[in-house]
Formats: C-alpha cells, structure tokens, sequence
C-alpha cells in the first residue's frame, strides 16, 4: 500500500514541474537582454543613442546631392499640435542690384545735361528703377528716350513709374540701388538709356539715346558687372535719317555714333560719339 502511495505522489510531483516549466516563456535570443521577446533584435550600430532592440535607424547620407547653394533651415516651434514648423531660406539668394553711374564728358555745350531712364528686365516682367520726371511731365522736344517710352512705359505699372520718377542728376556720378521684386527669377537685364540735346555728328545733327545693357545672372558667384553701349534709338526727328531706321526701333551698328562718315561707309573714331557722354556704369549684386 504504502508503494502505491509513493508511485502516486511522484506522478503529482512530475505532473507539477511539467505544468510549472510550460507556463515560462523561453527567450530565444538570449544576447538581446530580453526575457519574453522572441524577436532577434538587432544591436545598434549606428552609434545614434538608440537602445537595442530600436528599429529607428539613423537617416541615409545624400551622396548625391548636387546643390552648391547653402540654405538656412530655422524650425519654428508650434504651439498646436505636437508637431514644429520648418521653414527654409537660401541664404545665397541675390535681390539687390546697386548701378553706379560714373559722368563722362561735356558735349557742345556743358549747359546741355544727360537725361536716362533706368529699369530691369526678364520675359513676362519689367521693374523701372528710376525715370527722369522730364520723361513723365515735358519739357522735352520730341520724344526723348525713345526705346524705353516708345516700346517699355506702355508695360509699365503707373503706381511703380510714380514711386521711382525723381528729378534728373544731370552731368553728375550718381548711384542707385533697388531690391528685386520678382524673387523666382535666375537672370535678370539691366539698361540704362541715356541722351543728350545738341550733340551732332557725321550722321546725325542731333545723335539719337544710346541703350547700355547687362545681363546678371542671379545664382552665379559673380557679383560685378559692367553694362555696355548694346544699341542706338531714333526718334521722329531721326528716323530715317539712316536707311531703314523707323522710331522706337533699336539699331545695333554702333559705329553710326562711335564713327565719323566716309563717303556711304564708316571711317575713323570720332571723338564727338554720344557714348563719351558716359564714363562707366556698373551693377554690384547683393
């Protein structure tokens, strides 16, 4: 009897332990630290302070990224929600065009001063930056300036030609500078048309504007540039007086202003040139 006792309660014991060891979970992965994940995690490599068994890896390198343009990232703090604001600048981005006008020489007479307009431009924008009030309220014969009034004012906003229309600094150095209000462009044209009364020459008893022009490329590292005589303008006095030369059209050939006559052709450098009229005119980028 006391035999069957024994047998029976080493049954009871047995059953026990086997009850107990089915009731723990086993970690197969021992090296991960964890007792019930069964899981392998893997161990942070990165060194980005992440813990193991974290499968938050750290963000890739852009081996590829071509963009020489420095930006400025500024994270703005959002009181709503639990998420910030990102907001990013270049910081390379060049808006300001600064021209410096340097005089050049008298023409018959120092009591004739220069008259100019100056703007910018690119397709589909045009941005004056400042308009001698001669232009706007008379006083002048004929129409002076005739590239920019003939082919420009037309385009141009009336509020913008008011804001920057001043009256004229003639025979003078003189500088201006102007932000860009059109901040998606990458190139940009500035001209600068200037005139005179009374100049004559060779060709012309009364020499017609004179266009200087530079074309800046906003995202290149130059910031310097100097604006060159592009082309000449006739107005209704002089058109014509050269063959097939209507007014408000820009003529290219330089030499009807930089050259004397010789016969129907051109000759030496004539030192009565409109273009002498200027010294210098550069655009500093900013």
């Amino acid at each position: 009897m006391e035999r069957k006792v024994t047998i029976f309660l080493l049954i009871l014991f047995n059953l026990f332990i086997f009850s107990c060891t089915k009731n723990i979970s086993v970690d197969e992965n021992p090296d991960n630290g964890n007792v019930t994940d069964t899981t392998s995690n893997p161990v942070d490599t990165n060194d980005n302070g992440n813990t193991p068994g974290d499968t938050i890896s750290d963000p890739p390198i852009n081996p590829t990224d071509t963009n020489t343009n420095p930006i400025d990232t500024i994270t703005v703090p959002n009181t709503i929600g639990d998420h910030s604001d990102t907001i990013v600048t270049a910081i390379n981005r060049k808006d300001t065009l600064t021209l410096r006008f340097e005089y050049g020489e008298d023409g018959t007479s120092p009591d004739w001063k220069n008259i100019y307009v100056i703007w910018m431009e690119a397709p589909g924008f045009i941005q004056n930056m400042f308009v001698c009030q001669k232009l706007i309220k008379g006083g002048l014969t004929g129409t002076a300036l005739p590239y920019w009034k003939v082919n420009k004012y037309p385009q141009s906003l009336k509020t913008e030609i008011d804001a920057v229309t001043s009256a004229t600094m003639g025979n003078i150095d003189f500088t201006i500078t102007k932000v860009i209000k059109d901040s998606t462009l990458k190139t940009v044209t500035v001209n600068f048309e200037t005139d005179r009364s009374f100049d004559p020459n060779d060709w012309f008893d009364n020499q017609p504007a004179i266009l200087y022009s530079a074309t800046i490329n906003l995202n290149d590292t130059l910031s310097n540039y100097e604006l060159s005589p592009v082309g000449w303008t006739p107005n209704e006095d002089t058109k014509n007086q050269v063959k097939n030369t209507p007014m408000g059209q820009l003529q290219n050939e330089m030499r009807y202003i930089t050259h004397y006559k010789n016969g129907s052709s051109f000759g030496d450098k004539d030192p009565r040139g409109a273009t002498k009229m200027v010294k210098k005119i550069t655009v500093t980028v900013k």
